[in-house]
């Protein structure tokens, strides 16, 4: 079964610190690791408590939520002063590109605010029970702010000086794993996904079928075009993180529900 060969190419991947690199034997990573250790590989306390404060920090109460092991949550409680705390970029007026003054998180404290870092401050705050944090309601804004044109999403600013620019499927499924349902951004973002013609690779089909799952939009088709690309030992990619988010986008394929969905709302294959 595709599930387990994946999952066993994970566990080869790990390396001598208990963390794991971007590819087999490469320097660990937070990114990796905790995309991994939510894909059901082994909890790699030691290291990760070891870790200095960075942007990774952001993504580590949502990779280890619900891992029912104490010492994953010391780690997930340990962060929250990180992502409360998260410097803020305010930039001058921004007219017609996006609005400067809206605080959300980054990749470096106190530089420009980008989507991708928002989006999992957003997710592990919600992992956290924390939905209620004032900084929750302006990390939504600033998702919708940044949404471009075509419904979908880039690394930062939808345009620059007027010129819309493009969207990409992968982070635009991202963002949708952190839209509450109902929002308004997640009607266009579901239209730029039906049009988009998807460019075969495992990082976009994996975080679409996790964005879709989060709204309960039919996935299977996606799941099976994923399965298609994985290699004959289980790896995609020869990547750590390419593998990671494909185990669990196929997991929340198969059953419904997964570490980055809320709890109680699942998805269905269709």
């Amino acid at each position: 079964m595709l599930l387990d060969r994946s999952r066993s190419w994970l566990d080869a991947a790990r390396g001598p610190t208990g963390a794991w690199g971007y590819v087999p034997g490469g320097a660990p990573a937070l990114e990796p690791t905790l995309l991994a250790v939510a894909a059901g590989g082994v909890l790699a306390g030691d290291w990760l408590a070891s870790q200095p404060t960075g942007w990774g920090t952001l993504m580590l109460p949502a990779c280890l939520r619900d891992r029912g092991e104490p010492e994953a949550d010391a780690l997930r409680l340990a962060a929250l002063p990180s992502i409360r705390g998260w410097e803020p970029w305010l930039a001058p007026e921004t007219p017609g590109d996006f609005d400067g003054g809206l605080r959300g998180w980054s990749w470096v404290p106190g530089t420009f605010t980008w989507v991708e870092p928002t989006l999992w401050a957003l997710l592990s705050l919600r992992a956290l029970d924390e939905g209620g944090d004032p900084r929750v309601a302006e990390g939504l804004e600033v998702l919708a702010d940044r949404q471009g044109a075509d419904g979908g999403w880039n690394a930062g600013n939808p345009s620059v000086l007027g010129a819309a620019l493009p969207s990409y499927a992968y982070l635009t499924g991202l963002v949708l794993l952190a839209l509450p349902p109902g929002h308004p951004s997640v009607a266009p973002a579901l239209a730029f996904l039906r049009s988009e013609a998807l460019r075969p690779s495992a990082l976009g089909f994996a975080s679409v079928i996790l964005g879709l799952a989060r709204h309960r939009e039919p996935v299977g088709a996606l799941a099976g075009a994923l399965s298609a690309l994985a290699a004959d030992d289980g790896g995609f990619n020869g990547r750590v993180d390419r593998t990671a988010l494909a185990v669990l986008a196929l997991g929340v394929a198969r059953d419904g529900v997964g570490p980055l969905l809320p709890r109680r709302e699942g998805a269905h294959g269709g």
